[in-house]
């Protein structure tokens, strides 16, 4: 009987982290979804010398998309660990609205625009410092018919470091290009007690938001030292 109890406990097991890692990535885009109200920025704003490009990997009417990337179970006899990834790629457009205001601010703060001898900058946003990886990662020990563990449930960005392709035109039509870029400050975050999927992952975006910010001002002293040394 306890044989049979312990092998309907496993199949139960199974199941339960199948089915919640296959959730997981819709609750995880609905969370993203609501997070910036099912709208995407039509226009993106630069001033007179400055401008700004956004390529995406995502169709342009998309906000997000996230996949299961990795889902690792390791059952033994008297011990499971297992380890579900689901990666949330953002349109690019969602992130560049707090971007653009915090690189133009630090560039006229700068003097950027002198420094550019009457040419003008166009700004290429390739990347998303937004992009996460939606991690569960836990073990489990069984004795008999009772049983103890841990899980964790994290965010992690994606990638560690945030670039942008930049080209300057310059009256005469020459042109010069190169690739500014900075540590992406986005932190590994873990979510509050009885916390659940969604707002974890909205509270997570709204610290992203803020951080592109400072990245921006760290590109711009990035662009500086670059024009300086030409």
């Amino acid at each position: 009987m306890r044989k049979t109890n312990t092998l309907y406990l496993l199949i139960f097991m199974v199941v339960a982290i199948t089915a919640t890692s296959c959730s997981t990535s819709k609750r995880v885009d609905k969370g993203i979804k609501k997070y910036y109200a099912n709208t995407i920025p039509e226009k993106i704003k630069g001033n007179d010398y400055i401008s700004f490009n956004v390529e995406n990997t995502l169709p342009a009417n998309v906000i997000s998309e996230t996949k299961k990337t990795k889902n690792k179970l390791l059952p033994a006899l008297f011990y499971w660990k297992w380890r579900t990834e689901n990666t949330s790629v953002i349109n690019n457009m969602m992130p560049i609205q707090y971007f653009t205001s915090s690189f133009v601010a630090a560039a006229n703060s700068k003097k950027i625009k002198d420094k550019l001898n009457g040419g003008t900058l166009a700004i290429t946003v390739k990347e998303n410092p937004s992009n996460f990886v939606y991690v569960d990662d836990g073990w489990m020990v069984f004795v008999l018919l009772a049983y103890f563990g841990k899980e964790s449930i994290t965010i992690e960005p994606s990638n560690t470091k945030f670039s942008v392709n930049y080209s300057i035109s310059y009256p005469s039509g020459e042109t010069k290009t190169g690739l500014i870029s900075t540590y992406n400050i986005n932190r590994e975050k873990a979510p509050r007690y009885f916390q659940n999927v969604k707002g974890f992952t909205r509270e997570y975006l709204a610290s992203c938001d803020n951080n592109i910010k400072a990245m921006a001002k760290d590109l711009v002293n990035d662009l500086v030292v670059q024009l300086v040394t030409d």
